[in-house]
Formats: structure tokens, C-alpha cells, sequence
């Protein structure tokens, strides 16, 4: 029985997190999408499936805020029980297929990929254009989904794979000023977004690899190119250790520091978005991380601490790998603004 002539393929999308997060995944999405449209030649339709946890609700909340084109998006499409039911039976039936020898592995490293998605793009995609054209159980007819689906739950693993949908995710992911913008930074202010990580984590954020440079390393070493003078505006979740940054900026360094404070998130990511001059921030931000992304600032510095935690976590090798990866492979306009450092723990 084949079915796959009628209908489209369906991409589904696991979100998580929040806003950070949730342009991650949808972004995988995305160029999932680009990648089925172009090497197979295929239709394809997305939709998105919200975390189990109750902050789906704000993150949803904040991402169509932000983002118009995400707003005719149900978030909550896939969370249904025949999603649940047809997940079951492709698992069975790939498993099935494979057991039979029915797949050619001979360039694919995860033949679960179109399964669940966590890993390798290109195997799942390869899985789909093999199975897209086999005979299909007679249960997978008629559904809301399509039989192959893709189940995305994985972020952009790295700047790489911008370069086939870079222009396509800026696009997508345009801001809505009026909606989020409440004010913007001077074109020759740098923007430093300090997450205080270990504010909302104080018990394991440094053992989970979520560390930051202190006040005084922040001052000496991550702002030691600032000359006395120039402008420093910091974002932050909260607050409370935020004038110790500014005292150490204005006292080491003798720079104009200040808190952009009373802002909602959004308000937060459209003043990073906003920023011309520099971003500065910790690799373990997805928020800024995309701000940098989809911004206009001609230089986005991404410090990351190496300590024995984060070299634990895999933080310190991911960035590197990262690294290696946009001088690599990077479009132009990514390889020019986004820079990596690497700064010895307190």
C-alpha cells in the first residue's frame, strides 16, 4: 500500500525550553524542511509538539510574540494521541524493515534516525527517501500525519548547517518591534548579557557546566580590548549581581556601564537583537545566542570558561567544535560577526 503520493511529508517538531530553545528546534525544523526540498524533491508540511512540562504555555506565549510568522503555528498539533499511536507503529514498522534488509545502510552511521531525530540530519533524511516509497501497513492510511513522519528533537548542532538555510531562519524569525521592542541600545554601546546562571541554579548550575566570569575576571580579562569611556549596556534575568559587574567595568576598566532593568524577556532579547556595535556572552545562552543570530551587531563574542566542570559537561570541546565548524564552513556574514574565547576559570 502505497500512500505517499496524496499527501506531504510531515515534519514534526519537539519543542522545549523556552524562547532560546524553542528557535532552536523550530530552526532544526526548518532546515529539515530546506534539506527534504532539496535533495528529495518532496512537500512538506510542519508541525510542532510541546514540551510535557507547564512552561510550554509562557514559551509559547513569548515566541509568538516575538515572532509573527510563528503565530497561525499550533503548538500543540502533535501532542495527540494518534501522533503517540503512528510514533509506535513507524518505530515497529522501521524496525521491521530493517530486520528484513530492506534499507541499503551502506552511507548511514544511525538507521533510528527517522525514528527520533536526536542525531545525524543526512541519515534520517536518507531513511526518509528510502522509505518514503516502500509499501506501508494499512493502519498508517488516512491520518493527520504522514506515513514515513520526521520527528525533529534536536537544535542546530552548530554554526555549520547555517550555511545551506542561514538567510531562511533570519527571515522566518523576523522580529516584531512594535510588540517587544520597549527600547533599543546606542549604536556604539556594547551589550554584555549576563545570565546569572547560578542565581537560578545555585545549587548544581556550576557542577551542570552553567558558569560565568566574575565581576572582576569579567572587568580584567573578557573586557581588556574596552578603552575608558566606551559604553556598556547589560542584560540580565535577574538582577541581583548585576552592580557588582558594573562597579568592576567602571572602576578596572573606567567604561560607562549600565542596567537595562524592568524589561519583560522579549524586551530583553529585542535590545540584544538591536544591538549594532558587539554582543558579548556566555556560550551557555541559547537566548543570546539567537539574538546574535538573527541581530545586526557586526561582532558577536562568545566567551566560554573552561573549568573542570565545563570540561566535564563537554562545554568547553562543544564550543571548540563550533569553533572549528564557522571557520569552516560558515556563510561569510557568520564567520565575520561571531568569535570564540576561551577564559581560564576564578
Amino acid at each position: 500500500i502505497n500512500v505517499t503520493q496524496h499527501r506531504s511529508v510531515t515534519i514534526v517538531v519537539q519543542l522545549s525550553g523556552e524562547l532560546g530553545n524553542q528557535i532552536g528546534k523550530i530552526s532544526s525544523g526548518l532546515y529539515v524542511q530546506n534539506l527534504i526540498k532539496t535533495r528529495l524533491g518532496l512537500k512538506t508540511e510542519i508541525k510542532l509538539r510541546a514540551q510535557d512540562h507547564s512552561k510550554w504555555k509562557h514559551a509559547m506565549q513569548w515566541t509568538k510574540e516575538a515572532f509573527p510568522n510563528t503565530r497561525p503555528m499550533d503548538f500543540r498539533e502533535a501532542n495527540t494521541k494518534e501522533f503517540d499511536e503512528m510514533r509506535s507503529l513507524q518505530a515497529q514498522w522501521i524496525d521491521e524493515k530493517l530486520a528484513e534488509n530492506k534499507f541499503n545502510l551502506t552511507h548511514i552511521n544511525d538507521p533510528h534516525g527517522l525514528k527520533h531525530l536526536t542525531s545525524n540530519f543526512d541519515d534520517a533524511i536518507e531513511m526518509l527517501r528510502q522509505a518514503w516509497t516502500m509499501e506501508k501497513p494499512a493502519n498508517a492510511l488516512g491520518g493527520n500525519f504522514s506515513f514515513p513522519f520526521v520527528y525533529v528533537d534536536r537544535f542546530l548542532p552548530q554554526i555549520s548547517l547555517f550555511e545551506e538555510c542561514y538567510t531562511l531562519v533570519r527571515e522566518f524569525f523576523t522580529i516584531d518591534e512594535k510588540a517587544i521592542c520597549k527600547q533599543i541600545p546606542d549604536p556604539d554601546e556594547t551589550v554584555f548579557h549576563f545570565r546569572n546562571f547560578l542565581t537560578e541554579m545555585p545549587q548544581r548550575g556550576k557542577e551542570l557546566g552553567f558558569e560565568e566570569l566574575s565581576a572582576n575576571k569579567t572587568a580584567k580579562e573578557l573586557f581588556a580590548n574596552h578603552k575608558p569611556g566606551e559604553k556598556v549596556a547589560i542584560i540580565s534575568r535577574f538582577g541581583d549581581k548585576v552592580d557588582e559587574y558594573i562597579q568592576a567595568l567602571e572602576s578596572i576598566r573606567g567604561l560607562k556601564a549600565r542596567y537595562i532593568e524592568d524589561q519583560t524577556g522579549n524586551e530583553d532579547f529585542c535590545f540584544l537583537v538591536k544591538a549594532q556595535k558587539e554582543i558579548i556572552k556566555t556560550t551557555m545562552s541559547s537566548f543570546s545566542w539567537w539574538a546574535g543570530v538573527l541581530g545586526d551587531a557586526k561582532k558577536v563574542r562568545v566567551y566560554t570558561v573552561d573549568s573542570k566542570e565545563t570540561r566535564g559537561r563537554g562545554v568547553v570541546q562543544w564550543t571548540q567544535n563550533v569553533k572549528n565548524a564557522n571557520i569552516s564552513y560558515s556563510p561569510p556574514e557568520l564567520k565575520e560577526k561571531f568569535s570564540f574565547e576561551f577564559y581560564k576559570a576564578d
